[in-house]
């Protein structure tokens, strides 16, 4: 199954839920496609997680789940890395980011199986974390994000399309 690609265009992050410190809106600045895209504001050195609580899929046993999403941080050197997490046990699985560079869009991916044996819930987010001395914060830019179930071991969509506006 699919979960709704929901990039920002109801320039809200009504559906994303910040676990951690920073604040969080929808920038109309720097978008990768649409007219909005999500904006994380990180002022810290431990990882800060941005998830999608809005947007799920449910898995079977055995079953794969994968999170595509973008990410365009204001300042290089600081991470950012795609994740996965378990709504039914609240847990979280991937996030750690490497070093991104300012002002590139990078594509970002993890993929998870489903060990248990129920089905699990699970939603995306984006982990970041400020990585460069005297920086006192970054902005990461998000957009694009896209949670699904497959069989396949490895992420086999390429490029989400352009985010539409019916589904918040």
């Amino acid at each position: 199954g699919w979960g709704q690609n929901r990039g920002f265009e109801q320039a809200n992050t009504n559906s994303w839920t910040r676990d951690g410190t920073g604040t969080t809106a929808a920038s109309t600045t720097v978008k990768r496609t649409g007219s909005y895209a999500g904006s994380h504001t990180v002022n810290s050195t431990s990882n800060q997680r941005w998830r999608n609580s809005g947007n799920s899929v449910v898995v079977a046993p055995s079953g794969r789940v994968h999170v595509i999403l973008w990410v365009n941080p204001d300042s290089s050197g600081n991470q950012s890395g795609a994740g996965i997490f378990d709504e039914t046990s609240s847990t979280a699985s991937g996030g750690t980011g490497g070093v991104r560079t300012a002002s590139t869009w990078t594509r970002l991916t993890h993929t998870l199986q489903n060990t248990a044996t129920t089905n699990r819930t699970y939603t995306p987010y984006v982990n970041s974390r400020k990585n460069v001395t005297g920086d006192s914060q970054f902005n990461n830019y998000v957009d694009d994000v896209v949670i699904y179930s497959s069989s396949s071991s490895t992420t086999d969509v390429t490029d989400p399309v352009a985010p539409y506006r019916d589904w918040e």
